[in-house]
């Protein structure tokens, strides 16, 4: 009865993770409120992220989403907390398959599920949950092939791996961690095997190590690179030059912003798993992999470096490495240890999610825009940042478009036709606002540079309209007349 008290329940994980998911979604309300909103197929800012694979599959899963009646943000972020929570019960399915015990499991499934970076993740606009999720999945099938050694996951784990690096720059990170954590999980120090006698520093029994059932397990693996190599070469993809960093970027750029990221990248977001891994380096047993799992946090942040305008920061790149590093150090630390740092994992996600916040100002602008339009039927131009992030948050039902949108016409010919459109609109009764944040970017010179749209934009909503500054609680536009 203590074993089987001991050993980990299939129920744990499933109720940790239906925990975590409905925790995120009662967040939503007070969730972050992001610039990424490109990615929801609206006209934005070209970012290299929207244009991924990944985010085509993001797209497809949230709209699957808006079936059941959810908006466009709402899908969104229910498929963001859904996606942690995915990623978190994967992890202790994981952690089952490697012999973990019960408390050990729980603890590597909560630091996926409340770590500060998947906490941020599950509460915002993008496709970092999702990476997460394929991560921790493919964490799941490298467990499966160190204990069973089947073809049929080496199989499924190298269509994953490919996949992965064709549809995210962060897949790149997953294929290259895959491999040391296969090979510490299916030759153990102390195994009969070649590796494990080799991790052990024992030259004389390597040479009498059983060449069978190496071969047993090599072949998998190299079934697994293979398969994955196919997949990139199958889906005919090239890496564009402008992702992969060069000597050049390394030694002028990347090198001099790797301390700020080591701060806040991996340290502070992932805060206090990485303070564990730091205590597993003391560890006689675990200090291997630990060193392993700093070495792959390195080699993330070089790229992340490269990458962190495209891909954002709060540790977002080194997320592929989270179900790894959580299995490490529920291991590695005393049960009392790792339970306590669940908990500070768990005030500190909460914590930042609640400073983070902007409850109150989308309050505030949803009060505002109310006030000022006064049950009449309301046209909003709105800004590229919180604009957009409140609108469809709170406001998904008024009639919105983008500044971004409209200053991404493909010729300047049509600008003259949106405006006389707006025209129509506005002498058919609609009130047309211009929200303050939509003015000051059509006015800004690097918003010009790169929309050179904006100017002819702007100087013809001038000449066709009359200006009528209005300001409510949080909500600050013009309202736009015809002359």
């Amino acid at each position: 009865m203590t074993e089987s008290y001991r050993l980990p329940h299939r129920s744990d994980g499933l109720l940790l993770a239906l925990f975590a998911m409905v925790l995120y979604l009662l967040a939503q309300p007070a969730a972050l409120h992001d610039q990424s909103l490109v990615l929801l197929g609206l006209p934005g800012v070209p970012a290299p992220v929207a244009d991924t694979p990944l985010a085509a599959l993001w797209l497809w899963c949230v709209e699957g989403l808006r079936f059941t009646g959810l908006g466009l943000h709402a899908a969104a972020m229910t498929l963001a907390a859904v996606a942690v929570a995915a990623a978190s019960w994967l992890t202790h399915a994981s952690a089952r398959m490697l012999g973990l015990t019960r408390c050990e499991a729980l603890v590597a499934a909560a630091f996926v599920a409340f770590t500060p970076a998947a906490a941020t993740a599950a509460t915002t606009v993008h496709v970092h949950a999702i990476e997460l999720c394929i991560a921790a999945m493919a964490i799941w099938l490298a467990s499966r092939l160190a204990r069973d050694g089947r073809w049929i996951t080496a199989a499924l784990l190298g269509l994953l791996l490919g996949g992965a690096f064709v549809a995210s720059s962060a897949g790149l990170l997953l294929a290259v961690a895959i491999v040391p954590f296969w090979l510490t999980e299916a030759w153990p120090r102390g195994s009969d095997t070649a590796i494990g006698i080799a991790a052990d520093g024992d030259a004389a029994a390597l040479l009498q190590a059983p060449s069978q059932t190496l071969r047993q397990r090599l072949l998998p693996m190299l079934t697994v690179v293979a398969i994955a190599m196919a997949t990139v070469f199958a889906c005919q993809w090239q890496r564009p030059p402008e992702l992969v960093p060069t000597w050049d970027q390394i030694v002028n750029y990347d090198l001099g912003t790797l301390g700020n990221l080591l701060v806040r990248d991996a340290g502070r977001s992932f805060l206090p798993l990485s303070l564990g891994i730091l205590a597993a380096l003391w560890s006689y047993r675990w200090h291997r992999r630990a060193l392993v799992v700093l070495s792959l946090v390195g080699i993330g942040l070089l790229l992340g470096s490269h990458l962190t305008s495209t891909l954002g920061d709060n540790g977002s790149f080194l997320l592929p490495l989270l179900p790894i590093a959580s299995l490490l150090v529920a291991r590695a630390l005393t049960r009392r240890w790792a339970i306590a740092l669940v908990f500070v994992a768990v005030a500190l996600s909460g914590t930042k999610v609640l400073l983070r916040a902007e409850h109150n100002a989308a309050a505030a602008f949803v009060d505002g825009y109310q006030q000022i339009a006064a049950e009449r039927t309301c046209r909003i131009i709105a800004g590229p940042y919180r604009d957009q992030a409140f609108l469809l948050a709170r406001l998904a039902h008024v009639s919105q478009e983008s500044v971004l949108g409209l200053a991404s016409a493909d010729v300047t010919s049509t600008v003259p036709q949106i405006v006389a459109e707006m025209l129509d609109s506005v002498s058919s009764g609609t009130c047309l606002l211009l929200t303050d944040e939509a003015e000051q970017a059509l006015r800004e010179p690097e918003f010009r540079v790169r929309y050179p749209h904006s100017a002819a934009l702007l100087k013809e909503l001038e000449a066709k309209f009359v200006w009528q500054r209005q300001r409510a609680a949080g909500f600050a536009a013009a309202e736009l007349v015809a002359r």
